[in-house]
Formats: structure tokens, C-alpha cells, sequence
């Protein structure tokens, strides 16, 4: 598909906490420190899904059905992107980012200390 496509099909991943959960899954918890890791990215996807105002939540683009008044067919039309309505809050993202990635940063330096 494009990337459009696969992005699309991403969102969806992304946007039921019980898909996102089938992905954490597959990592291999034989691995040591995985859940460094796994903290991370369940900590990432709060920050760029879960923490914002309700109607802004979730990854996936809030459509409508729509006739189009030239073709008269009716048609899926985008009403909002929460991904492009959170860019436009760019500097609280960063910094919930930032803390994020500190944070985690931190717990691997000191388990790289044990």
C-alpha cells in the first residue's frame, strides 16, 4: 500500500489501548531489561494518544459520511486529525516527550549500574 495506507492501518494500532496491547505481546520478554522498553513505549503512546482533551483522543481520523453535491455520491469526509490538532500543541507535546524520554533515560543508566 502507500504510505498513506500504512499509516492509516497504524492509527488503528495505535488507537485501542487492546490492539497496542497485542503489540507489546510480541516482544520477546526473554530479553533482559525488556520492560525498559516496553515502559517506554506504553509511556509514548500516553503522551501522543491517551493525554489529551476527549475529544481529541485516539489516533484514528474522525470522518463523516457526506454527499458530494457534484457527484451526488456519498463519501467519507475528514472532520479532524487528532494527530494534526495535537501538532498544533507542539510545545506541551515536546515536553511531555522530553520527559518521557529523560525519565526512561534515567531507569536505564541505573540499570545498567546493578
Amino acid at each position: 500500500g502507500t504510505l498513506e495506507e500504512i499509516a492509516d492501518a497504524k492509527r488503528t494500532d495505535l488507537d485501542s489501548s487492546n490492539n497496542f496491547q497485542q503489540i507489546i505481546s510480541e516482544f520477546n520478554f526473554g530479553l533482559g531489561d525488556i520492560d525498559l522498553l516496553v515502559n517506554l513505549v506504553k509511556k509514548l503512546r500516553y503522551v501522543l494518544i491517551d493525554k489529551c482533551s476527549s475529544d481529541l483522543r485516539g489516533a484514528l481520523k474522525k470522518t463523516d459520511m457526506q454527499r458530494n453535491t457534484e457527484t451526488g455520491m456519498h463519501e467519507f469526509v475528514v472532520l479532524s486529525d487528532p494527530f494534526e490538532e495535537r501538532a498544533a500543541e507542539w510545545e506541551e507535546l515536546s515536553e511531555s516527550l522530553l520527559t518521557v524520554l529523560e525519565d526512561s533515560a534515567q531507569q536505564a543508566r541505573e540499570q545498567l549500574r546493578k
